[in-house]
């Protein structure tokens, strides 16, 4: 993992990163991911887990700097997003974003920490 990353990236999700892959079409993601996203080919939708456990950490990185161009839509799955009831929309290129559930008895349940890698 890049020197950038790992500072970023909680040590829980550094020891138990389950999937690292690429996307560039709808899908549900699984706790403890790294999910590169190109949405050059259209919007994507991310379903998140319906039983996160707290801890739990979703990275999702702009691969081909399309974010503007297609939005990434973060289903919350029943859950909360920054303590709202409501889709995440991503449309900023060149960001990482860092989701991490609280917990169920949480005002926020899950986090959200923007992160901007533009190196311009």
């Amino acid at each position: 993992m890049s020197g950038f990353l790992n500072f970023f990236i909680p040590d829980k999700l550094k020891q138990e990163i389950e999937v690292v892959s690429y996307r560039n079409s709808s899908f549900k993601v699984s706790s403890n991911s790294m999910i590169f996203l190109d949405s050059k080919l259209g919007e994507i939708s991310i379903i998140l887990p319906s039983n996160p456990e707290s801890g739990d950490t979703i990275i999702l990185m702009d691969y081909n700097n399309t974010w503007n161009l297609n939005n990434i839509n973060v289903i919350p799955n029943n859950k909360k997003i920054l303590g709202k009831n409501e889709n995440l929309v991503l449309n900023i290129n060149n960001i990482i974003v860092i989701l991490y559930y609280y917990g169920d008895d949480s005002k926020f349940q899950w986090g959200c920490v923007p992160l901007n890698f533009s190196f311009e």
